[in-house]
């Protein structure tokens, strides 16, 4: 164990606020084992600080997200176990594909301290930049499942386990497969309407847990409608 490591974890025994002990943990950029040893709440914490993610919205300690502070994902997602978020692209019309044709520096990762030299090394084209994944409301993404850099996945929407997303995934759709395509959607596009106008993850908390029949679509939307007044402004509205 590092010196830094070692009076870390000594300063992290002193200090009984779960929620701060996860903020040291992320200011310090812990490694994997140390996240899996985190609470829920302070994993929760973490990732909220780490990631452009919205509230109740949740990953696993297992979850890759590519480009972490463009991508974006919306409230009350719930992401599983060994999901890949924007995955990026190796250019196929090169001699070859590995990073040493385009690399400015010479990194230790590659294998080797390797990069083209000023005269060979190809210019990194917008195409070849990793783009980030926007990620709408009430998103549900299976375990395993990945999606390429670039993307948006509309509210509602459900990505099967396993599934490879290569394109823009539609409001309450439910994709799945290699490459993911449409299976069905959630609801008719007449619910599907109604709910994309009425954002629901929009409202108080205390409103959604007390107020809305979860298993009663229609009644759901009508309760809704009549308490328009409640919304607060989301980041993704």
């Amino acid at each position: 164990m590092k010196i830094k490591d070692f009076f870390i974890k000594i300063l992290l025994a002193f200090i009984p606020s779960k929620t701060i002990r996860a903020k040291v943990m992320h200011k310090f950029r812990y490694k994997k084992a140390d996240i899996q040893s985190m609470s829920e709440l302070e994993y929760y914490n973490y990732i909220h600080k780490e990631y452009n993610i919205g509230e109740y919205s949740y990953i696993s300690f297992t979850t890759v997200i590519k480009n972490k502070k463009q991508t974006k994902i919306g409230k009350f997602c719930s992401i599983g176990l060994g999901v890949y978020i924007g995955t990026s692209q190796h250019p196929h019309n090169l001699l070859t594909t590995h990073p040493i044709c385009y690399c400015e520096e010479k990194n230790q990762k590659y294998g080797g301290k390797i990069a083209a030299s000023d005269k060979t090394r190809v210019k990194v084209t917008e195409d070849m930049q990793l783009k980030p994944v926007i990620i709408g409301n009430d998103v549900f993404i299976g375990n395993n499942a990945i999606l390429k850099d670039g993307i948006t996945v509309g509210d509602g929407a459900i990505i099967g386990s396993g599934a490879v997303v290569t394109h823009d995934v539609p409001p309450y759709a439910i994709v799945a497969g290699v490459p993911a395509k449409i299976i069905k959607y959630r609801f008719s596009q007449d619910i599907i309407d109604k709910l994309l106008n009425l954002k629901w993850w929009n409202y108080p908390i205390n409103f959604i847990e007390n107020e809305l029949p979860f298993d009663n679509i229609e009644k759901c939307i009508q309760i809704l409608e009549k308490n328009r007044n409640l919304t607060n402004k989301g980041i993704w509205q």
